[in-house]
């Protein structure tokens, strides 16, 4: 079998390095031995490290001489050798052959000899290969062999021990039983100690461009790797452990990185790793593609513009931040951690870990997994988000998460279902008719979905849990159409249920690295009021990079297409721009070369679209209501040629939301039917609210309470949070049996630009 180019793995098991070997030859090739070590002597043979006689003949058994392993030594780590005149040693002559290796393994420190005297002759001991090993790797074993047994001691050289017990430690070789310390190594056992020290080298990392060496082994860095390891690295590899696959002396492949340098930074340079990353130490990752797992031992990591297939937090009270346009698929916490994604990274799936404690979480995770045996407290900083949950039914989230119904409007699905807590009650009559046309057609998009898509890893396919997942939405989904007593609330939560497998089935298609790809932003929201007269309902779309998205506080008459609309390239978000002359949206990558084109290709019937100076102006129709069903539908091209599109759903709404109050705490909350902005900017200005008190309820006796001395306002989502300051509340008012609290909002509407029906609300309070 011919395995020049065999790639070998650097965890090569050598627990059985030296056991017995069956040789049935004397000399020659054909001797017969074990498989492991056939294979070790194919590889010294391919490294130029031992060669065959003349006759091609490896004499596997033959003794090794002291002579013959100063020219291995110096192969091996290309020790330079020059034309000796003269020799160190009393039975080295300037003649001999070896004199010149001889010469540059004691130079280098690799073999000392006896003093005046080489002894280039005679056969290597097993004991004599250990101190070898020691001097060439650089290993501390200085007081190693205070750990040998008594009986080890008996049998091994003084001046041997500490470095007998040190290459035992590291696994390069075994001894006790009948490897005796003082005896020979032949040809076939050097060639598996060799092999062995290649596979998995100890000691310090020196880096350049293009090649590594460790402890003295030089190996050539193969150029899918060259952006990690390289000069620029060299701080964040110290300390580090590699365990790698190479060919010859060539690294091919990073099985496993062991990180160990505290506060450095890694930057990969786009680089992927094949295998597992271990730190444990604080640092930073950059431009890393790590398609194993990320296992964080140290109290601190952060993570930029990197993707992460898995993430396992194991140290104690770790903080691990998400920054820049990263993406991490499965993350699971085993103890106390604190977890912030950025604005534009995210979090596929978040997994509580039986021992893991409280967990903080700052920013967007899509999915938060909680196992029967989780006892962790989770607390959602303001404006994190949690699109879904999976649960066991018997499990209460209000019971593992801190201040649940403050935040639960952030967690909008739960076990494949919309949140059953934040369901708005159908007060409709149950006479009324249920109308399936909209899940009917749903359903339909979703199974001609994953009869298209194939289950699988390469580009166009999606992962067998992806295709689990849509058909257990569907089956859901079927299961509410064929109920008989189904109501119209039910309908449209499975309707949205599905909504959001489909999404997330789409977002899961492998994607070739170098194709763009087009989708939806998190949370893109276009509500349109056709009831607005003239122009005043029309929305602007454009580029505009100053514009705040509007459910962020901007204008309701101008929308920016890149809070609605993502490109992507791998995981790098392009950029989008208006182009005048072609009235498309050309897509930019960040060396500001255009990569592709979005086109507003074709919109619904019931809008007029037009081109507007630098983008669109979208106008509802007259004949427009809000049962109206409407899309705008955008093309991804790349290189001439479609590859992708996506529809941005357009939401008719001429209803006016409606404020309810409660009193709490020294805190007025109104709750919104809606979710709330207001024309102006974000967030609210104070003045846009009243707040006047009456302790005998009817007004006769009202008190204004003054702004910023009285009251502080704070604005999330749908709810409008007066916070009223306990010392004024104290010096200023008593309350009474019918004292009540009068608020009135100006300039606040929902996403559509409808003002709220009740802009005056009365909140009942008894005390303080």
């Amino acid at each position: 079998m011919n395995i020049s180019n065999k790639l070998i793995a650097s965890t090569i098991v050598l627990s059985a390095m030296f056991n017995p070997v069956t040789v049935l030859a004397a000399t020659g090739d054909s001797a017969v031995t074990t498989s492991g070590s056939t294979d070790a002597i194919q590889q010294a043979k391919e490294l130029g490290l031992l060669v065959g006689d003349p006759n091609g003949d490896f004499r596997p058994g033959d003794a090794v001489s002291r002579a013959e392993l100063a020219k291995l030594l110096c192969t091996m780590f290309k020790l330079q050798v020059d034309s000796a005149k003269t020799s160190s040693f009393t039975d080295v002559t300037a003649t001999d052959w070896g004199v010149a290796y001889i010469e540059a393994v004691h130079k280098a420190g690799l073999m000392q000899g006896d003093g005046q005297s080489f002894r280039p002759n005679e056969t290597i001991t097993r004991e004599e290969m250990a101190v070898v090993l020691v001097h060439a790797l650089g290993v501390d074993a200085q007081g190693k062999g205070d750990q040998l047994s008594n009986e080890d001691k008996a049998v091994t050289s003084h001046w041997a021990q500490d470095a007998v017990q040190a290459v035992q430690e590291l696994g390069f070789m075994k001894f006790g039983g009948t490897k005796l310390p003082q005896q020979p190594l032949n040809r076939q056992e050097i060639a598996t100690v060799v092999v062995g020290v290649v596979d998995r080298p100890v000691g310090d990392i020196q880096v350049t461009n293009g090649t590594l060496k460790i402890a003295g082994l030089t190996y050539e860095v193969s150029p899918e790797l060259q952006g990690l390891l390289n000069a620029n690295n060299t701080d964040a590899l110290k300390g580090a452990k590699l365990n790698f696959n190479r060919d010859g002396f060539k690294i091919t492949e990073l099985k496993r990185l062991e990180l160990n340098a505290a506060d450095g930074t890694l930057d990969a340079q786009n680089a992927t790793l094949s295998g597992d990353v271990v730190v444990n130490a604080p640092m930073t990752l950059k431009n890393l593609n790590a398609n194993g797992k990320l296992q964080v031992q140290s109290a601190s990591v952060n993570v930029e513009n990197t993707s992460l297939a898995s993430v396992d937090l194991a140290g104690q009270d770790v903080q691990f931040h998400v920054t820049g346009k990263s993406h991490v698929g499965a993350l699971v916490v085993q103890n106390k951690a604190s977890i912030t994604t950025d604005a534009d990274a995210f979090v596929e799936q978040l997994q509580l870990g039986d021992k893991s404690t409280d967990v903080e979480l700052k920013g967007y995770v899509k999915h938060l997994v909680i196992s029967e045996g989780t006892h962790a407290k989770i607390t959602l900083a303001e404006g994190a988000k949690i699109d879904s949950v999976t649960a066991p039914t018997e499990v209460k989230l209000k019971d593992y998460i801190v201040d649940y119904d403050k935040v639960k409007a952030n967690i909008p699905m739960v076990n494949n279902g919309v949140n059953q807590d934040v369901l708005v009650v159908n007060t409709a009559p149950q006479n009324q008719t249920v109308d399936k046309t909209a899940l009917t057609a749903k359903l339909t998009e979703a199974m001609t979905l994953s009869l298209e898509t194939q289950v699988g890893t390469d580009a166009g396919q999606v992962p067998q849990s992806a295709m689990d997942a849509l058909i257990a939405a569907m089956a859901a989904a079927q299961a509410v159409k064929d109920k008989t007593d189904t109501t119209q609330t039910e309908v449209d939560t499975a309707i949205a249920a599905l909504q959001q497998a489909i999404t997330d089935f789409k977002a899961s298609i492998v994607v070739d690295p170098s194709a763009l790809t087009i989708s939806l932003k998190q949370g893109a929201e276009f509500p349109l009021n056709s009831a607005l007269s003239g122009g005043d309902g029309d929305v602007f779309l454009t580029d505009d990079s100053g514009m705040v998205m509007f459910a962020e506080g901007s204008f309701y008459n101008k929308r920016n297409i890149k809070k609605l609309l993502q490109v992507k390239r791998g995981a790098m978000e392009e950029t989008l721009r208006f182009n005048t002359n072609t009235h498309n949206f050309d897509v930019f990558d960040a060396d500001n070369t255009q990569v592709g084109v979005v086109e507003v290709d074709s919109v619904s019937n019931d809008l007029d679209v037009s081109q507007t100076g630098s983008g669109f102006t979208i106008h509802p129709k007259d004949s427009v209501t809000e049962g109206t069903s409407a899309t705008i539908h955008f093309t991804l091209e790349q290189g001439g040629s479609k590859v992708g599109e996506v529809d941005l759903p357009i939401t008719f709404d001429e209803t006016a939301p409606t404020w309810s109050g409660m009193y709490s705490n020294s805190a007025i909350q109104l709750t919104s039917s809606e979710k709330i902005t207001t024309v102006t900017s974000f967030p609210v200005p104070m003045e846009s609210v009243k707040v006047e008190y009456s302790q005998l309820g009817d007004y006769s006796d009202v008190v204004g309470v003054p702004v910023i001395s009285g009251f502080t306002v704070g604005f999330t989502g749908n709810v409008l949070t007066l916070t009223l300051n306990p010392d004024w509340l104290s010096a200023a008012v008593q309350a009474g049996p019918g004292s009540k609290f009068r608020i009135t909002t100006t300039g606040y509407y929902d996403l559509a630009k409808n003002e709220p029906s009740n802009k005056v609300v009365e909140v009942n309070v008894s005390h303080f």
